[in-house]
Order: structure tokens, then C-alpha cells, then sequence
């Protein structure tokens, strides 16, 4: 994750950068990692997971996440980002970079869930 050093007065600016990039690099993943898991699983598979990283966030462990979330991309055969893989580095990356996660997280998976429950009643009425 590259953040260009500046002088000491300019770490607030620093690391507002870093917090705006693990927030575009947990999007892009919750993006990236729910859509392709639902073209090879279901939504069930997706939902099991979302609570097996929720569980490991609520025991602090935060590297643990990203292992499962790493393990997804290889099921999903996507390289994950070199922003992803440097959250990993360091486990207040990889706290922040989950927690972000998670919260667009449950919005996706509602989301796509409502659009299957539409679709599967719109086939029934056929």
C-alpha cells in the first residue's frame, strides 16, 4: 500500500490517505469476492462465510478473516490486490480493512439476496 511519506506535520494527511485506500480496497473486495462466489456457490455459501468471518472478527482475530477471505479469491480463482495483501501485513490493516469489509458486506449480500428472492418468485408465477 503505497502512501507517500511527507514532512511530521502532514501525518494526519497520511493517514487519512491510508484509511481512504483500505476503504476502496474493502469495497472492491466485497465486490469482487461476494459477485464471483455466487456465480460458483449460492447465496447460503456466501452468508455461511460472512458469518464465519464476523466470528473470527468478534474474537480479534483479524488475520484469521483475511486467511478465509484469501482462501475465497483461490476458490474464486481472482488474485486479490496488492492493497489486499498488504492489509494482511499488519493487523491494524487488517482490522480496519474488516470492518469495513463487513459493513459493505451485509449490504451487498441483502441486496443480492432480495434480487433472488425476486427472481425465484418471477419464475414461480410462470
Amino acid at each position: 500500500m503505497k502512501v507517500e511519506k511527507g514532512s511530521g506535520r502532514d501525518v494526519v494527511g497520511c493517514a487519512v490517505k491510508l484509511c481512504d485506500k483500505i476503504c476502496v480496497t474493502a469495497h472492491d473486495s466485497v465486490a469482487t469476492l461476494w459477485s464471483a462466489f455466487l456465480e460458483v456457490g449460492e447465496l447460503d455459501m456466501v452468508q455461511a462465510t460472512e458469518k464465519a468471518l464476523r466470528l473470527l472478527v468478534s474474537h480479534g482475530d483479524y488475520t484469521g478473516a483475511m486467511k478465509v477471505l484469501e482462501g475465497v479469491y483461490a476458490l474464486t480463482e481472482i488474485a486479490p490486490s496488492e492493497d489486499f495483501t498488504d492489509c494482511q501485513r499488519y493487523v491494524p490493516l487488517s482490522q480496519m480493512f474488516m470492518e469495513e469489509f463487513l459493513g459493505e458486506s451485509e449490504d451487498f449480500i441483502f441486496d443480492e439476496g432480495m434480487d433472488g428472492v425476486m427472481e425465484l418468485l418471477m419464475n414461480e408465477n410462470r
